[in-house]
């Protein structure tokens, strides 16, 4: 009988653990993760303001600052925005007590405007501004602290969203696609280290498995904090979508020898 034919439920496992652990990034951790970026004193928190990141810009370059975001009915209190020049001077300061957002625009609940004339500020009501800045940005830019919670789909987006700006802001870009691209480094090196520790168990003669599991332990210790630094840490000179494959390169070849050892 084929020692790989032994080895075949032991992949097939792996392969399971594997798919849960997708679905358990893509699907559960995004719903959760009001919850899971909270501290026990902000507990029932939903709103922006838990996090303590309640300033943010569009896609103009103005600034806005929400006291409170409702990411379910993408309801916002207490909105203040302030527009800019093209030398990042103030030019209008906008505030309402609540907004809602539709067809491109966050519609104002007794919005007022502030505009600067000469030195002086003249004072009117406004009823919408117009933004990029939409609930699903909002939600995005309040969890991105925490790039773990969010899901590849929603990190695409983010990406996509600073790559837009007038100024796109290039470390931000390269952290978010580095946590990206992770995961999938993170899958494929977890079945190569299955791969690397499976002869140390695979043997035709009897043998001491507990001695065996010793050995293999610090060889599986390694691989994966190899695995987890490495596709996360910056490489000066290498793309992110490249560098978070380092350590499926470094792994590849030590699998291809380790599978090959195994006397079959």
């Amino acid at each position: 009988m084929s020692l790989w034919r032994v080895a075949k439920p032991m992949l097939i496992v792996s392969v399971g653990f594997c798919v849960v652990l997708s679905l358990n990034r893509e699907v559960i951790l995004p719903e959760l993760a009001p919850m899971l970026t909270r501290d026990k004193k902000q507990a029932g928190q939903r709103d922006l303001q838990a996090l303590g990141q309640p300033l943010c810009t569009d896609g103009k370059g103005n600034l806005f600052f929400i006291r409170s975001f409702d990411p379910e009915t993408g309801i916002v209190q207490g909105l203040y925005s302030w527009e800019r020049d093209a030398k990042g001077l103030l030019t209008r300061r906008i505030s309402a007590s609540s907004a809602t957002y539709r067809d491109g625009a966050w519609i104002l609940t007794d919005g007022a405007v502030q505009t600067r004339v000469q030195g002086s500020a003249a004072a009117t009501t406004i009823t919408r501004i117009e933004t990029d800045l939409d609930p699903t940005t909002l939600k995005l830019r309040r969890f991105e602290g925490f790039g773990n919670n969010l899901s590849t789909v929603q990190l695409a987006s983010l990406v996509s969203r600073y790559k837009a700006q007038p100024k796109p802001p290039t470390l931000r870009i390269d952290q978010l696609s580095r946590v990206r691209w992770s995961r999938v480094s993170d899958v494929v090196c977890i079945m190569l280290t299955m791969v690397i520790c499976l002869p140390f168990f695979l043997r035709k003669e009897p043998g001491n498995m507990l001695v065996q599991a010793l050995c293999c332990a610090p060889v599986a210790l390694a691989a994966l904090v190899l695995s987890v630094v490495g596709s996360g840490a910056s490489v000066l000179g290498v793309p992110p979508e490249l560098s978070a494959f380092i350590p499926v390169m470094v792994l590849t070849p030590i699998a291809i020898a380790a599978g090959s050892s195994v006397r079959s």
